[in-house]
This record gives C-alpha cells, structure tokens and sequence, in this order.
C-alpha cells in the first residue's frame, strides 16, 4: 500500500478536553465499546475511526468502523446500546460466493469501516482501499502481463450496503463500474478510495440514494458521484459535470484553471461531505470540502441534486440525475502558519431558522501569530450563512475557536448533533482529538440561541480514556426521550463512547420588590431592638419547558446584599423556620410542569451609621435541580437550562439627604493637625525619643464638611512601617474598627482607613484621634517621620485641595552614658580615684627630661557603660584636664586609648619637658588669663580644687571609636604624671577630671542624653602630703640628727685621744717590726686551724 493510499488513516486524528458542563451526561451514563471487552487492548485496529446510531429501543444499534482491523482489512461492528447487553459483533460485508468482486481479488487490505453511513433502514459502511482486477480485454486475455498486474494494486474502493436487520445486501462500486472495458489509470478512476470523504445518505420514494466520496479520482483531483440502491445515476462531479473519465485528462476547465479559485492537482474534492437543505428544493444538495484546492487554501464546493427529465443522450445513458454545482466557497481567513486544511470537515445546520441550512467548514491546521512567533494547528470552524438560494456568506462574528490550543486541531470534526438541549434548534459538535487537558482529545458543544450559533460553547466531554477521542462523532434517538444520545470515537486508544443527554428544564422568574428606595434617617422595623428598614421580596417562578418531566424538584436560594467586596452585608433575610435573620435562605420545592410559583421572603435591610449608603443593595435568587426521584425518574437527572433562568436579581437604593439628582456635592476639609506624644497620663508636642519608654503618639485632626452630605465619608492614614496602629476615636467613640489596617497596596508603608461619619452633615465638624505606637528600633530610619491624612466620601468633591494633610513627627535618640572609675566586680560605681601622696620636702627637678622626674604618676581605667535601651554607634569621648596654672604646668599625658586605640591629645605635652618641645605658648585670650589669675589671688595662690575655674584645662579628643551594644562596657586608659613642683606649690586637695560623651553617625545630631543621665561626669582625683601616719619610716627632724652626729664625732675624738696615752698605737708599731713577732707569725701560719676563727692553742 502507498503512503497516499494510507493518506486518510492518520491525517485527521487530532485531540482537546476541558471546561464546564451542560445537558450532556458524561459521567453517570456513559457507555463504553471496544473490540477486546472494554479495556480497549486492540488500539492498531482503528476501532472508532467511524461511527453511526442506527434505529431506537430494543433494536438501537451503535454501528463502528474499525479500518485497521486484521491487517487493514478493516471490520465493522454492531454494539447494542440499550438494555443490560451492551455487546459487539462483526459484521458480514461481502456476500458467501464474493461474486460481487470480479476477478475476485478479495477484501485482504480493503480498510473497511473508513466511512459509516445510516438510514431509517440500512447501513452503508464503506472500504475505500478495494483492488479489482482490470476489465479491458488485453488484461482478460493476458492477465498476468506486467502492467495488467501493477493495475490490480488500484485503490478504487467498494461501499457495502446492509439491510435492516444488518445483513448484507450489495456493495456500491462506481469507480469500478465507471472503469469498465476500460484501462484503469490513475488519471481517471483507478485510486478513487471510494468513501473516504463520507457518505451521505438518504431515503426517497422506496430507495436508497448516496452522495459517495472520491477524493483520489483523478490523481485526487478528487470528485463526488450519487447512486441510487447500488447503480450509479449521475456523472462523477468535482468542478464540472464529468461526461465520463476521460474528462478527467481532458477538460481544460478542470486542468487549467486559474490556480487562485481553483487546484485541479490534488484538489481532493470529496475529501469531506455533508447533505443538506441548501436551495428548498425537494431533494438535498451537498457540500463537499476540498482542502487542497486554491493552492492549498481550501474550497468548499456546493452542489444540487436533480433527477433529469427527457430521453436520456448517448452521452449518459444511465445518468438520470445530476448534481450541479451552485458555489465555490474560498477560505475567508487564511493561516498564518501555511495551509490551514480548510474544507476538512463540514456540517449542515439551520441556525437561523429559516429552513435552510447553513455551513459550519472546519479548518483544523488553522494557525495563529503568538506573539513574535507563529502558533501551530490551533484549528478554526467558520460559519457561512446561506442566503436561501444556494449561496452562502461568511459571518466573522461566529467564528469558533475551541480554546485556542496549540496542536489541539480543533475543527477535525464537524457534526450536526440534532437538538441535543430539547430547545427546538439544532446544535453542532466540534472535535478536537489533539486536545484536551492531556492532549487525549475533546469534543466542544455549541448551541444555536436566538438565530445565532453561541461562540461559547456551552460544554466540553474530556477524554474519559485513551487517545484520539473526538476524530468521530455521531448523535440519534436511541429511546422514547426527545433528547439524542451522543457517540464518540477514540480510534487511537480503540474505544467508542456513548453519552445521553439529561432532561432540561427551563425556568422564567419575574422578581418583585414592594419598595425600590428607602430612607436612611428612619426605620420601619425592628429586630433584637436594631432598627431596619423592611422589603418584601417575591420570585414568581414560572416553568416554560418544552420537555421537563410532569413533576420536578428545585432548590431555590435567597441571597440579601451580593457584592463582589468583603464587605460587611447591609441586608439580611427573615427566615421563617428558624425565625431569625440570615444571609441566605435554601429551600427544596416541588414544580409541576407548567404551572407557576410565587416565593416571597422579608428582607431587613440595615440604615446604622456605618453602612454603605452610596450603591444599592442587590437581592438575588438562584435555582438548581438535584438529585431527586421526579428528576431523574426518565434516564439521566433533569438539569436547568443555562439558557433559561438559573438566577435573578433585584436592586434597592438609599435615598440620600442631597437633592433630588442624589448626587452629593461636599467638601471635605482638613481643618487642624497635630501630633503629641504621650508622657504619663498626658501628652505634649515635643520630640518622640528612641529608647525612652514614650513611645506613643497621638495624632489629632479636625475634619469639617462644607458643603452638602457626606456619605461614607472615610479617613486614610499612611504612614511607616515602624509605627503601628493602637486604636482609633471619632468624635471620642473609642475603639473604632478600621475598614482595613495593613500594607499599603502601592507598597508604600502600611495605611489605615475608617469610617467618619456616615453621613457628616453640612457644616458639621469631626474630632479624630488615632494614637500609634512605634516598634522597638534601634535608631530612627529618619529624622522626621510624616504621617499624611486623606479625608474622602462618596459623591462628588467639588474641592480637592483641602482633603489632604501630611504632618510630621521630629524624632530624637535618648541615650545613657555612664562613666565612671574602674571599680571591682560587683562593686558601686565610683567617681573619685584613690589619694594621690607626693613628698612636699622633696626638691623638684627644675627642669625634667621625662614624666618620671616631673612628679608621680597616676592611671585610671575609666568605664564607659551605654546604660539606655538603644545602641550606640560612632562615640566619640573627650577628656578635659587641668593643663597648667599661670605658668606652672600641672600634668604630663603618658597614655590616653580606647580599648587600644590611641586617642588624639590636642597638643596637651607640648613644651612640658626639657630639651624635647619648644615652650607652649602662652593662650591669647586675655581675659580668661586675668580671670584665673584673679582666681588664684582670691585663694592665696593656692586653688583648693584644680579645675577649669582655677586653672587653664585642655580637652583631649577619642572621636568615633565607640560602639557600645546595650547594657556594653568599653574602657578608657589614662595614664599621666603630676608635676611635683605643682603640688607643692599650690597643695590643692584636688584635681577634676571631665569626661564629656558625644553622640556621632548619621543620628549623632538628634542623640540626646537622658535626664538622668549627665551630660558630662566629672571624676576626682585627691592629693595629699607624705606623712608619718601615711609613711612605713618615722621621720626624724633634721636639727636632731645633727645634733646626734657632732656628738658621735665628740666622743669618737675622745675615744681616739685616749688609746693614744696608753700607747696603743706605739706598742703595734714594735710588735710588727720585731723578730718574735714575725716568728709568731710564721709559726701560726704552719699550724692546722682548729677552729672557724683561725686560732690554735696558748702556745
């Protein structure tokens, strides 16, 4: 078999599914058929590549090609539908001898089952890869020649015919008949692949007439030919009225045409076809689809039929009818993506009503732009109207598009499905066998409402299994209900489905309110003593169903006050059960069929401050059947038609104190704004500090209304993150609930809106009061925080200059600094360092070369503790001394660092030793130098305290080394020496040190100190004298010691005077310088030491 002649096997299986539903049951009542018991086993066989119902009740049928069955020989098969017995048989479709295929070539690879047609009383299914044997008489007297052989192959296909009961009658075989005591040729009949493009057929005075397709005729030019019970009555027709199959070679008219309105190369005329009303005449007429044609853009040709009167010519002896072509339809939207297959499918429906049939042609390669590129077989169906001559317009505005998925091929399949919704129009099923939520395909149903096809479809059948599903669809009465049943085939998965569709009821209701508008400023009624203002509201139910069962049942819901927003309801229901009020209100009734029905309920509706008086209140009514004996005692359960009412509504409005036009003109002024902080019990506008325990606001505003009324009239506050929302008064009504306290939308910090008054009345005045708490921050993220005020209403602003306010909140930073002294762990803080001893008798060095000849030494850890509850960042310390008084210098700096870090000393050791600095010149202001030197006068040169008043200080600077965490400590060295010429000259009792912390970074500017925290501390450091009390060695006067050492001297003299007369000194003279003496010596050195000291015995 050539690749063109399994051309018509896989070009058209496509797929879609999804989307909401209407009458068609897919689920409870669906019916399922394949050739291998239901699990669909058998996919290669095509089982469902065509389907047809054929007769009703007992005797209902689904009859279902399956072209690939047993190596492409193709089957058919019967499966009933109703009853318990929904089996499958294989249909005979040859006769017991096969007379009826000359040279019998057999039914091996005929693909039977392409094509499935039905009448009231017979079947046709056609094979349309038939082979017979060629009829010429070279080939009967040599068949065995080469090309009598390679013509056996020719595809010119056969249409079997069963009768009633489903027994084989004939076959139709025009292309063979039509080539007889001819040579076959491929130009003329010899791949004709009969049935491909369908057959149409129909009944008429006894006989069975058929519009079969031949879309390979001709080298698939492609034509269509009519026969009546097996004999072909009319010429093969595709542009022009073939006399016979040389015309196929011949006519210039069909070879030669202009390309742009007609292809005759592989036009395929044929390739689709669909019987229908189009003229008025007694007999059908047909269209035929030809994709190919108009290089590729697709035609659709529209023919007549008609039985010919008089004697018959030479020419067509045995053509007693014709069909005459009335239109060439072109494609009116071309693709963008190439050829879109236009003509693949067509379907007659009358939509408009008028008795003749309109066109609905698919094009299921239909392509679209996506954006910069170009989609692919998204597939179209376009819809012409007839214009009950034949001739047809396209209506753009019908144009259907399934949903426009990519691949899906929607269009494949076009199918007039009969009044599937029992409305009394006819509706169209759309397949997409590409399609689908899971590409399985999807059939799209379409209903025809008042003289138009909806271009929503009404519902969507999904794949319930397997590929494929949607590439065949047919619809009949299987049973007593008005309503068709629906089959479709997934002939890639080898399975066939049948859906019934459930009974519609139609519904009409006339609401009803006693009252359209009601006041706002009095109320009529009374619940749980809150006043309202009270409805009646009717639904006059009303049932206009052409085909509801004779009783059904319907759920009936009220709803009070439907809106799209959140927002609270304004309207509430007497429920008369429970007897209290509610929302919504159910109740199941009972209709019979025809009649009408009058429900009612109260309706309390709210006029409190805080209701929306601006839109209306909308009532609403909603019906829905269920599952209920009266509903589904026929087959599937009844459902309301969502054509009909399934739903209705009604409006109430306020009547508002603005006018007659009641559209109010008002003008909201922001009068007066302030913001205070809260201190105690009270609060006062100042500063707002970071890390003190105020941290509450209240913002304070005065909101007038100078004009007419003011519903809804509300206030916006934006404003930062850090802050959050505590609670909100009105005219000092506490806890107001806002309407929304969140994020802003525009992303922007977060926003508080509430209601002010509703309405604020002409010259009237609103007192607001929204207090804010900021979070725990460790510095502000600005220095001033804005707060900006919105005042709105509904109706119309006639001044919007004066409704917007922004006031702003100056923020500080309250710190504490604590400086002290290094004490031991656990111990208090001190601030004064331990005394100071200097020897005021011990003369000092005039001029010093180093801090330790200047005087004593002194150190001191300083602690620097960030007591407050924010960190701390950027300190910096200053350190503050006494430098020296007049012309006497007090101290000499030998260290001064922060953890480390040395810090800068400002010059403070300048000129202050010996040979190292040139002299430190001497301050310029002169004033301050008479000021201490007064100073000095006043306390007898002698400054008790050495401080900045006595004396001349000089500040030494740790500037931005502090980091200090919360409740963290750093440490301050000081190292220095004093002078001792200065302590013994003024023997002051003391020297002050200050230590001054100053705040830097980014907020250094608005940290403040807390007041109990100072903003300096001034550290003590005491001197005192050496003493004996406070000396290990007693001191001796001076007077005394000498006294004591000329005495020594006196008695030494003494002493010495005396050994002298005695003549000591003489008689040591002799003994050294006799020879005794030296022989006692010698003798003293021989002998052995007896003891420690060197002496021996008296000898």
């Amino acid at each position: 078999m050539t690749d063109k002649g399994r051309l018509w096997f896989t070009l058209l299986l496509n797929c879609l599914a999804l989307s909401q539903s209407f009458n068609v049951d897919s689920e409870a009542n669906r019916l399922e058929f394949s050739i291998s018991g239901g699990s669909g086993e058998d996919k290669s066989s095509f089982f469902g590549y065509s389907i047809g119902l054929f007769k009703t009740l007992a005797d209902a049928r689904l009859i279902i090609g399956a072209p690939n069955h047993s190596n492409r020989t193709g089957a058919v098969y019967s499966c009933r539908v109703n009853g318990n017995d929904n089996s499958c048989s294989k249909m005979d479709a040859v006769a017991s001898s096969n007379t009826e295929i000359p040279g019998n070539n057999g039914t091996e690879g005929e693909s039977l089952g392409v094509t499935i047609s039905t009448t009231e009383n017979t079947v046709t299914a056609c094979a349309s890869m038939t082979r017979f044997k060629p009829t010429n008489q070279a080939c009967v007297d040599d068949p065995e020649t080469k090309s009598c052989l390679f013509r056996r192959n020719y595809f010119m296909g056969r249409c079997p015919v069963f009768d009633e009961d489903l027994k084989f009658k004939y076959s139709d075989i025009p292309c063979y008949k039509g080539s007889l005591n001819r040579i076959p040729h491929l130009n003329r009949y010899g791949m004709c692949m009969l049935g491909t493009g369908g057959v149409q057929s129909f009944n008429n005075e006894g006989k069975l007439y058929q519009f079969i397709s031949a879309p390979g005729a001709g080298r698939y030019i492609g034509a269509v030919v009519s026969t009546v019970d097996g004999d072909k009555n009319s010429n093969f027709v595709n542009k022009v009225n073939l006399k016979d199959d040389t015309t196929f070679l011949r006519s210039a008219e069909v070879k030669n045409d202009d390309s742009k309105s007609f292809t005759a190369q592989h036009a395929m005329v044929g390739y689709s076809t669909a019987k229908g009303n189009f003229t008025g005449e007694a007999l059908p007429g047909l269209a035929s689809g030809s994709p190919r044609a108009a290089l590729f853009g697709g035609q659709v040709m529209i023919y007549q039929y008609r039985l010919k009167n008089g004697t018959a010519t030479p020419d067509d002896l045995d053509d007693d009818s014709e069909l005459t072509i009335k239109q060439i339809i072109t494609n009116p939207a071309p693709s963008t993506g190439g050829p879109s297959l236009f003509g693949a499918s067509v379907a007659a429906i009358d939509i408009n009503g008028d008795g003749f049939d309109d066109l609905a042609v698919g094009a299921p390669l239909f392509a679209n732009s996506v954006g910069n590129r170009i989609g692919q077989d998204e597939g179209r169906v376009f819809i012409f109207m007839n214009n009950k001559n034949g001739q047809f317009s396209f209506k753009q505005n019908m144009t259907l598009e399934g949903e426009n998925v990519e691949s899906s091929r929607f269009g494949s399949t076009v199918v007039n499905i009969g009044d599937i919704n029992g409305d009394g129009t006819d509706d169209l099923a759309v397949g997409a066998p590409w399609g689908g939520k899971d590409g399985n395909g999807a059939v799209y149903i379409y209903n025809v409402r008042d003289g138009e096809l909806t271009k929503t479809h009404s519902q969507v059948l999904s794949s319930p299994s397997g590929a494929g599903f949607g590439y065949s669809i047919s619809s009949a009465k299987i049973d007593t209900r008005v309503y068709p049943a629906l089959a479709v085939g997934a002939p890639e998965s080898g399975r066939v489905f049948l859906f019934k569709a459930k009974t519609i009821i139609t519904l009409e209701d006339n609401l009803w309110i006693d009252r359209i508008t009601i006041p706002t400023d009095e109320s009529n009624c009374e619940f749980g003593k809150v006043k309202y203002q009270c409805i009646t509201f009717r639904a006059n139910l009303k049932d206009a169903s052409t085909n509801a069962p004779a009783k059904f049942d319907l759920e009936i819901t009220f709803e009070a006050d439907v809106r799209d927003s959140a927002a609270a309801g304004r309207a509430l229901i007497y429920d008369n059960s429970t007897k209290t009020l509610v929302k919504s209100v159910t109740n199941k009734v009972t209709f019979i069929r025809g009649r009408s029905l009058p429900y009612q309920h109260t309706i309390y509706i709210s006029i409190d401050k805080a209701t929306n008086f601006e839109s209306p209140v909308r009532l609403t009514t909603s019906y829905r059947t269920f599952a209920s004996k009266n509903n589904c005692e026929d087959g599937p359960c009844a459902i309301l038609d969502q054509f009909g009412a399934l739903s209705g509504f009604a409006v109430v409005k306020y009547l508002k104190q603005c006018g007659t036009d009641q559209v109010c003109d008002v003008d909201l002024d922001i009068e007066d704004t302030e913001i205070r902080v809260k201190k105690g019990a009270s609060s006062v506008i100042e500063p707002l500090y970071i890390g003190s325990f105020n941290d509450e606001i209240k913002l304070i505003a005065k909101v007038r209304n100078r004009n007419e009324s003011a519903y809804q009239a509300k206030m916006e506050i934006n404003f930062h993150e850090d802050f959050a929302l505590l609670q909100i008064s009105v005219n000092g009504r506490d806890g107001i609930i806002p309407e929304y306290n969140g994020e802003n939308k525009n992303g922007t910090g977060n926003v508080v809106k509430f209601l002010l008054d509703n309405p604020i009345l002409e010259r009237e005045v609103v007192d607001v009061e929204a207090q804010f708490i900021i979070k725990s921050l460790p510095r502000p993220k600005f220095f001033e925080y804005a707060f900006n005020l919105t005042v709105n209403s509904t109706g119309n602003d006639i001044n919007q200059s004066n409704n917007r306010k922004t006031i702003k909140l100056p923020m500080k930073i309250q710190s504490c600094v604590q400086i002290s002294l290094d004490r031991a762990e656990g111990g208090d803080a001190r601030n004064e360092a331990p005394k100071l001893l200097y020897d005021n008798l011990k003369k000092p060095i005039a001029r010093p070369q180093s801090a330790q000849e200047a005087g004593p030494k002194v150190e001191y850890t300083i602690l620097v503790q960030n007591s407050g509850r924010v960190p701390i960042d950027n300190m910096s310390i200053d350190v503050t001394l006494v430098d020296r008084v007049g012309r006497t210098n007090i101290i000499y700096i030998t260290e001064l660092s922060v953890e480390g870090q040395t810090c800068e000393l400002n010059k403070i050791n300048t000129g202050k030793l010996f040979g190292s600095q040139p002299t430190q010149t001497q301050t310029n202001d002169v004033a301050a130098r008479r000021k201490r030197r007064d100073v000095i006068q006043r306390t007898d040169t002698r400054p008790p305290i050495l401080n900045c008043l006595n004396g001349h200080c000089q500040t030494m600077t740790c500037k931005n080394v502090l980091n200090v965490p919360v409740d963290g400590i750093r440490r301050l060295k000081l190292s220095m020496a004093v002078y001792l010429e200065a302590l013994q000259k003024f023997q002051s009792d003391e020297m002050v040190i200050t230590v001054t912390p100053k705040f830097g970074g980014t907020f250094g500017s608005i940290v403040e100190q807390a007041q109990e925290c100072p903003a300096k501390i001034e550290l003590r450091q005491p001197f005192g004298k050496i003493t004996a009390e406070n000396s290990d060695i007693k001191r001796v006067e001076w007077w005394i010691v000498l006294v004591a050492v000329v005495g020594a001297l006196i008695f030494l003299a003494i002493f010495c005077a005396v050994l002298y007369r005695i003549g000591f000194f003489k008689r040591h003279r002799l003994e050294e310088e006799s020879p005794l003496h030296q022989h006692h010596i010698e003798t003293y050195q021989r002998k052995p030491q007896a003891d420690g000291y060197g002496s021996g015995s008296d000898e």
